[in-house]
């Protein structure tokens, strides 16, 4: 008897590792360790896959920056150093000698060197202010001007085809310019001209 309970003994330690005792005293198997292994990573990806669809669901996205374009575009043309253009109104002071008395927001000095010769200055007396960036006319955008850094100081950079200007009228308002066009014999640039929505 006493050799029986120690072999009984055995059998359970036995079965407490490998299985499971049932009521008639047959061991069953125990639940593969793979099998647990597969079931728990399939449970933590479930729950991942959860967290990331509720990450990308529409109402979860921050909204992109709607990009504007600008409104209507004027072609301007000013004659080198003595036209000035007030931007707000588009009112061209025209034939003036040094800066006139009458509001004006830019002109447009030339420059010897280079084959670019026009340069677009602010009126600074009126603390307008202007931002140069390498993009053409058409590919500015209002998230372009929300990014510009103004500066009231003069740039004396080129004119030039694949650049536009970004001007601060002391009224506030935000106009871009572009697409130069010199003419060496009238002596003048032309360029186009489009307001940004405040």
């Amino acid at each position: 008897m006493y050799r029986h309970a120690h072999v009984f003994a055995f059998l359970l330690v036995v079965a407490g590792g490998c299985g499971q005792v049932t009521s008639d005293g047959a061991v069953a198997d125990a639940p593969s360790y793979d099998a647990a292994v597969a079931d728990a990573m399939a449970a933590d990806a479930a729950a991942a896959d959860a967290v990331l669809a509720d990450a990308m669901a529409p109402d979860a996205m921050p909204d992109a920056p709607l990009c504007d374009g600008s409104g209507e575009v004027t072609s301007v043309t000013l004659a080198f150093e003595t036209d000035f253009l007030d931007l707000d109104t588009g009112t061209i002071v025209e034939g003036e000698i040094g800066p006139p008395t009458t509001p004006w927001d830019v002109k447009a000095p030339y420059n010897s060197n280079g084959t670019v010769h026009a340069r677009i200055f602010q009126n600074r007396v009126n603390s307008v202010e202007v931002a140069f960036l390498d993009k053409t006319f058409t590919e500015v955008t209002s998230c372009d001007v929300a990014a510009a850094t103004f500066t009231t100081d003069l740039v004396d950079e080129p004119f030039a085809a694949d650049v536009t200007v970004l001007v601060k009228t002391d009224q506030g308002a935000i106009f871009k310019l572009g697409n130069p066009s010199e003419s060496g014999a009238d002596n003048n640039v032309t360029f186009d001209t489009a307001p940004f929505s405040p």
